[in-house]
């Protein structure tokens, strides 16, 4: 709990893994500028935590602030290449922008970094699909299903 974090911060005020933590507690509540200055924070005392521009990067989509994300996810990527989480969110957000070629490039990341993700399959698909490619946004769509994702049948229908 926050409260928690509280606490060990009090302990421990330059530990940047803990801004990092709380901060992702705010997020979860919805406390966007308590996790926005945690994680400044976090990044303020140590400039190379990816996961502070990951976490970062995250609550800028969900603020709709693309292009401070996509800043945020670059820098985390460059920190660490190995997060299919990064490449799937960067994408998402590249979806959400009309980006669609950039998307595809970095579900196609997340998804050598991890197959076994249907998220991204599944969110794949919504970009080929935009593209007009929808034999490859079906057999997206299936293997997404397969693996347990909610692909809602009419949307497989629909390609």
């Amino acid at each position: 709990s926050i409260s928690d974090f509280n606490v060990a911060i009090s302990a421990s005020p330059d530990n940047y893994e803990l801004y990092s933590l709380r901060g992702a507690a705010h997020f979860e509540l919805g406390q966007i500028e308590a996790a926005l200055k945690d994680y400044n924070t976090g990044i303020r005392l140590e400039e190379n935590f990816y996961s502070l521009y990951f976490n970062r990067g995250v609550l800028y989509a969900s603020q709709e602030q693309y292009d401070k994300a996509f800043e945020d996810f670059n820098r985390s990527e460059y920190l660490y290449p190995l997060d299919p989480d990064i490449f799937y969110n960067r994408g998402l957000s590249y979806l959400q922008t009309d980006q669609i070629d950039q998307a595809i490039k970095d579900f196609n990341s997340a998804i050598k970094l991890n197959n076994k993700n249907g998220n991204y399959y599944h969110l794949r698909a919504y970009a080929y699909m935009f593209k007009g490619e929808n034999q490859k946004a079906k057999k997206d769509a299936l293997l997404a299903k397969e693996m347990g994702i909610d692909v809602k049948e009419e949307f497989i229908n629909s390609l």
